[in-house]
């Protein structure tokens, strides 16, 4: 009886220990609680790079979300290849967007319908809602997020004429979900047990599932199941306009989709040759297409719904049939209603009196502009205009009697501008002009004068600025340790452990590991290259020059010179595109010297190396280390950096303002070896890797 007992007790003390594991999330168990249904799903973003969803597909998988946005103004670098891309699969396909806790829904609403454009036969928008970097020890009022998420999800219902899908986690639910939006399909996070609620709709399991078909940064892809059969799930698919058609049987009126104009014929044109003796043949817009009269401004938002402008802008074709237009006529669209209008970049002139009396509110020139005509803009809305970096003729009153017109950015000097052309506009007119050292006559600068006019000058260089020193200095090194970060343990809300050790496998800036929305992932349209003068050869890429842009310690670069690589070199290229404003679209009415860091430029702040071949201690002391190496910034030497002979990070920091690049602008760092310290066995020298940090990013 008694060893009866204690078989029957053994089991019992599993479940419970089990049990008491799993809901402190110490270990996982939920892949066996995602058998019974029917449908399985992936959602990505840039970390997994740009996919081969016909792959993706044959491996079983029935569904994807594919990140767009976040914000109000970021979107997701690989968002545009993948979407078209999942379109030539029968894969359900949806997009989604990370909320931000500090932009208004309506502007983030916005933001995703600009990017994604129409819906139709897609499933419904995704707004997902989770903490991100500090925001859970500092959360913000419940209340204003929910009115920001009320905002969103009312916008986006209205333009799609779908429900969104709520992704979240259990506290974001339960902060600012729970009570208040329970009526939204619930897509819930819980990678340790299946979810507690009754309702939900799609519920992501893992975190770790690994594929075939993707190779980005991250080699981990997150796995979702549907609650519900496949003809529940085409259900909730967007209706396309062509599907809406009148069934008079059903008591159903819907009015037949019609067939929207190509944008080239809402316009009409002329050839013309006078205006410019350098091409031949070209386009003029002479004014509105009298068949769409009528509808214009309607016809004019379908098209540009399906464009990363959005709805609200007026588009200017660049071509028609390959050739070119180059002119907007006189008076073409004098007295015809446009809010907001972005011209392609083979527009040269904008003739007399083209947008006179058109009430446009905001305008994005050409690069190529040259000029503009008399009275081409008065009497409209506009609140600030920017020409593009190259002389305009600015003709007389071409911008008269726009009352809202309190700034003006002409970011080439040598601007030809009549008299009047800013007459009648804002009293406290800031004219801006571009700070280039090679001007040496600056026009805008004498207008401004002329006109008693406020003047400022902005910095605008798309190349690199660098304060080369007379004399190269040596920058030393602050040791620090390696962290876990991504590859730490982490629960269902995001808690990632940054606990520094000498075991490791991070190193680097911890704000680029953070998850959701740090000030890493906020940048955009983020490159970075590396290349060496020689490596040492390998079958499987172990000592490959980009190496260096892992930032764990299992790779690493090894030079393939004979002897230790004295004067060998690694180079480095990156950009990274971030949505802080110009300094002129920094500027507010306010307050017209904001601070430097709203000017667009990025300021490279420090840098991280790891020296030797990292992998463990062993591995360390067998291959040589650097012990000099001399810094170049766009081909020119700028400074030595002494590494310490150690395992750890190693972190310079950089002179404030030394070297920045403009947003968007790629910059190239090379390293060359000058002294080594010599392994136990090997000659060959390794470097683990370098990384790069700058601020000028919002957080920073």
């Amino acid at each position: 009886m008694k060893k009866k007992a204690f078989i029957v007790i053994i089991p019992v003390i599993i479940i419970i220990l089990t049990g008491f594991l799993v809901l402190h999330k110490n270990i996982r168990v939920t892949p066996a609680f995602v058998r019974k249904y029917e449908l399985c799903g992936i959602d990505v973003s840039h970390y997994q790079g740009n996919i081969d969803f016909a792959q993706i597909k044959e491996q079983g998988i029935d569904f994807v979300f594919i990140k767009a946005t976040e914000g109000s103004s970021h979107k997701d670098e690989c968002f545009d290849e993948n979407w078209e891309n999942v379109q030539e699969t029968e894969l359900f396909a949806g997009a989604y967007h990370f909320f931000s806790f500090d932009s208004s829904g309506k502007m983030q609403a916005n933001h995703f319908i600009s990017t994604v454009g129409n819906l139709n036969r897609k499933l419904p928008p995704v707004i997902d809602v989770e903490y991100y970097g500090g925001r859970e020890n500092d959360p913000p009022d419940p209340e204003i997020v929910a009115e920001q998420l009320k905002d969103m999800l009312a916008a986006l219902e209205e333009h799609y004429q779908a429900k969104p899908i709520i992704y979240t986690t259990y506290r974001a639910y339960n902060d600012f979900i729970k009570g208040r939006f329970e009526d939204y399909p619930l897509w819930i996070r819980n990678v340790y047990y299946p979810p507690v609620f009754k309702d939900w709709t799609f519920w992501q399991y893992t975190d770790r599932a690994v594929l075939k078909g993707y190779k980005g940064t991250e080699k981990y892809i997150d796995m979702n199941v549907f609650k519900g059969t496949r003809e529940d799930l085409k259900k909730m698919v967007v209706a396309g306009r062509e599907e809406e058609i009148a069934d008079k049987e059903q008591g159903t009126v819907y009015e037949i989709a019609e067939e929207i104009p190509l944008l080239e014929e809402l316009f009409t044109y002329d050839n013309e040759t006078r205006y410019s003796s350098e091409i031949n043949n070209y386009l003029v817009i002479t004014g509105i297409n009298k068949q769409y009269k009528d509808r214009f401004e309607e016809y004019m938002k379908m098209i540009a719904s399906d464009t990363k402008y959005g709805s609200a802008w007026a588009l200017i074709p660049g071509d028609i049939n390959g050739i070119p237009v180059k002119v907007i006529g006189e008076e073409a669209f004098k007295d015809i209603s446009i809010d907001q209008i972005v011209f392609s970049d083979n527009i040269e002139i904008i003739c007399d009196r083209a947008f006179k009396n058109s009430g446009i509110k905001e305008v994005q020139f050409s690069d190529n502009l040259k000029a503009v005509g008399e009275e081409a803009f008065a009497n409209c809305n506009l609140i600030s205009v920017k020409f593009p970096d190259q002389p305009i003729a600015i003709g007389s009153r071409a911008f008269a009697e726009n009352e809202k017109l309190w700034k003006v950015l002409f970011q080439n000097a040598g601007s030809a501008i009549e008299e009047d052309s800013f007459i009648e506009c804002d009293p406290d007119l800031l004219v801006c002009c571009g700070e280039k050292e090679e001007e040496k006559k600056n026009r805008v600068r004498q207008f401004a004068h002329d006109h008693d006019l406020e003047y400022l000058e902005i910095l605008m260089s798309k190349e690199p600025i660098v304060n080369y020193p007379a004399e190269l200095a040596t920058l030393h090194p602050e040791v620090k340790g390696f962290f876990y970060g991504e590859d730490g343990d982490y629960d269902a809300e995001g808690y990632w452990d940054f606990e520094m050790s000498e075991e490791a496998p991070n190193f680097g800036f911890i704000d680029w590991h953070l998850p959701g929305c740090s000030t890493w992932c906020g940048c955009y349209g983020f490159t970075q290259e590396a290349e060496a003068t020689s490596e040492l050869a390998s079958d499987s890429g172990r000592y490959d020059a980009e190496n260096i842009l892992r930032q764990n310690r299992y790779l690493a670069w090894a030079e393939g010179a004979d002897g230790p690589g004295i004067g060998e070199s690694i180079t480095y290229w990156q950009s990274c595109e971030y949505s802080v404003p110009d300094r002129f679209g920094g500027i507010s009415k306010e307050d017209k010297y904001s601070g430097p860091f709203w000017d667009g430029f990025m300021r490279y702040s420090e840098i991280c190396i790891v020296n030797g071949y990292a992998r463990d201690s062993k591995t360390w002391e067998e291959n040589g280390r650097v012990k000099t190496l001399l810094m170049k910034v766009e081909g020119k030497p700028y400074a030595y950096l002494e590494l310490e002979d150690t395992i750890l990070p190693q972190y310079f920091t950089l002179p404030e303002n030394d070297i920045m690049v403009y947003s968007g602008e790629m910059i190239e760092f090379e390293f060359v070896i000058e002294e080594v310290y010599p392994g136990s066995l090997y000659e060959d020298t390794c470097l683990t890797g370098i990384v790069m940090e700058f601020t000028g990013r919002y957080a920073h």
